[in-house]
């Protein structure tokens, strides 16, 4: 799931990426579109640092009980 979720993300990226060089070399990319796939992959990208955030917490947290 979470590979899936990843490889999501980095289509996201990708794609905002080929738009934002694709707009900047005056090709058929409209500014509107390139922006809302450079906000759609910078939102899902922070998701992804809060999972992982939330995650290591979690595994340190783990780490920390005593048996």
């Amino acid at each position: 799931m979470l590979s899936d979720a990843f490889g999501q993300l980095n289509g996201q990226l990708n794609a905002a990426d080929s738009s934002m060089t694709n707009f900047a070399a005056g090709g058929s990319a409209d500014l509107h579109t390139v922006m809302l796939q450079m906000e759609e992959a910078s939102v899902g990208l922070k998701t992804a640092v809060d999972v992982r955030d939330k995650l290591i917490e979690a595994y340190q947290e783990i780490m920390r009980t005593q048996i």
